[in-house]
């Protein structure tokens, strides 16, 4: 319901094109934490035993490969705006560059609550993530006029949220 009534909202409030530039970002981001990621998390959850040396060695992937692929994301911008055919992708793509890297952030605590089945924490972290970027980042930016990047800062709000909820949830040593 509240998804559906802030779509609404934005749906009025920034043009279809905005909404374009906004969807032709997530295309990238999505493949990007998909790469960096490359199914590390879900393959925690499944270990019978997540001890710390494994938690190291995840941090050890983790870390890098996520500030390489936002690296990536970030140089590789205009290719990929290109690749799009709209040039004007360029920066948005470069704004979830960031977005990328805090990702990392949300893999072993989100695969220590799920090992948990604290699924409550993990919905209220995506619905509180969802709230602030949705709600009271893009509705009020959109209304500043701000179009595709109310859209953009929403994402990366809404990932900061969630980093540390779980996080805080979950904590995990960065060593």
């Amino acid at each position: 319901v509240l998804q559906f009534g802030v779509m609404v909202a934005l749906a009025r409030l920034v043009e279809p094109s905005d909404f374009g530039f906004f969807g032709g970002t997530m295309l990238i981001y999505g493949f990007a934490v998909l790469i960096a990621d490359l199914g590390l998390g879900m393959a925690l959850v499944q270990r019978p035993e997540l001890n710390a040396e494994t938690r190291r060695a995840a941090w050890g992937h983790l870390l890098p490969s996520h500030l390489v692929v936002a690296a990536a994301v970030y140089l590789g911008a205009p290719w990929f705006a290109a690749l799009l055919g709209t040039s004007g992708l360029q920066d948005g793509i470069r704004a979830m560059a960031p977005v990328v890297l805090i990702s990392a952030f949300m893999v072993l605590p989100a695969v220590e609550l799920r090992r948990r089945l604290d699924f409550l924490t993990l919905q209220m972290a995506q619905v509180s993530g969802y709230f602030a970027g949705y709600v009271l980042t893009a509705i009020p930016l959109a209304l500043l006029g701000w179009g595709g990047w109310s859209l953009v800062m929403a994402l990366l709000v809404q990932q900061m949220v969630m980093a540390a909820i779980t996080f805080r949830a979950a904590p995990q040593a960065l060593r």
